[in-house]
């Protein structure tokens, strides 16, 4: 009987705990630990009371709604219009063409360099004149070679005939 009534007086001394731990249990006492809040005043004037939970939450939501903006700023999608009006498409050709657009501006802008580099090299001679002393080049050296003159006649020759 000893035992009985030790069982007894054991369950007695777990109900008369205000809250019941028994090991492993979710069961949360009832002394909460209070939350600290803070006061916001909005624009409206009114008072609102938050956690910093609550905070650090809205804080990580207007993070990533800055980044989510700055991706779409990056890709050129416009969010006043909707997706489905912006074709995909068209983006990419819009892209190509500027890409095109900058490579041509670069090729124009060392053909004209190339250009002005020949006329300075050149000294805005007649194409013709340069032309026609390679063409009748060897006809020339011929020809002195049959007269048989020395080599510093034959390039006073060929300087005059070059002018």
């Amino acid at each position: 009987m000893s035992s009985e009534v030790a069982k007894e007086e054991s369950m007695e001394s777990d109900y008369d705990d205000k809250t019941s731990h028994m090991p492993g249990s979710t069961v949360e006492s009832s002394k909460k630990k209070e939350l600290k809040k803070f006061d916001f005043v909005t624009k409206d004037g009114e008072h609102v009371h938050l956690t910093k939970e609550q905070i650090n939450a809205q804080k990580k939501i207007e993070e990533e709604a800055k980044a989510e903006a700055t991706r779409c700023e990056e890709l050129g999608i416009n969010m006043d219009i909707p997706l489905s009006k912006q074709d995909p498409l068209d983006k990419l050709n819009d892209l190509a063409n500027k890409k095109r657009k900058h490579a041509d501006d670069i090729h124009d802008y060392f053909k004209a360099n190339k250009r002005l580099k020949l006329s300075v090299q050149y000294e805005d001679q007649l194409p013709g004149l340069d032309d026609h002393a390679r063409t009748f080049n060897s006809l020339l050296l011929a020809e002195i070679d049959k007269r048989n003159l020395n080599l510093l006649k034959q390039m006073r020759v060929i300087e005059q005939l070059r002018q």
